[in-house]
């Protein structure tokens, strides 16, 4: 082999590298994505638990049954 076909397969070598470092910095930042989707959903139901606990009336609160 001489010399134009080792550049040539240096070249694809480190396209190959460069492309699948791309395709591991999407999947790192769609799984950095995915736990902050889930995350939010969390907080918004703790949200929705908070809110309808601070709207109960006192008197169910603190009935006989709840103890």
């Amino acid at each position: 082999m001489d010399c134009e076909h080792l550049m040539i397969i240096a070249v694809l070598m480190t396209l190959a590298v460069l492309f699948g470092g791309l395709v591991l910095f999407i999947l790192f930042m769609g799984r950095k994505y995915e736990v902050r989707h889930r995350v939010g959903e969390l907080d918004e139901d703790m949200d929705e638990r908070e809110q309808t606990l601070i709207n109960k009336p006192i008197d169910k609160l603190n009935s006989k049954e709840n103890l």
